[in-house]
């Protein structure tokens, strides 16, 4: 009798290995040190779309030849908050179900939960080193 072990390759709640996201919207854990630096609270009329479009156009102050505007990362956290960032911590994925608070500017939307946020890609990209 053969005995096998199976692979199992699976995006279980869309994790990654490599701080990338798995799909726009990826839910992923953050901490009181924060994922990404750069907060924005964005109050009642907080959606996706407008943190995206914020983090896409904020001036940096970063060396060159890294682009000095805009942010590849946008996250959505807490119903109002929306940080921007350069990255994404490896294993950072949580289950989609953690980022269930409403966005208050779109109720159709989710943005993110506590200290649960809902990343998306801006279309910034940095050169490669």
């Amino acid at each position: 009798m053969k005995s096998f072990v199976p692979i199992v390759i699976v995006l279980i709640m869309g994790l990654t290995t490599k701080g990338e996201l798995s799909y726009p919207g990826q839910c992923i854990k953050d901490t009181t040190a924060r994922v990404f630096g750069n907060y924005i609270e964005l109050g009642t009329a907080s959606t996706p779309e407008r943190c995206i479009k914020i983090c896409r156009e904020m001036q940096r102050d970063v060396p060159p030849p890294t682009p000095r505007k805009g942010f590849p990362y946008a996250g959505m956290q807490f119903r109002t908050q929306c940080f921007c960032g350069s990255s994404i911590p490896a294993n950072a994925g949580a289950p989609s179900r953690e980022c269930n608070m409403p966005c208050p500017g779109d109720k159709r939307k989710k943005c993110g939960g506590a200290y649960r946020m809902n990343v998306y890609p801006t279309g910034v990209k940095y050169p490669k080193p």
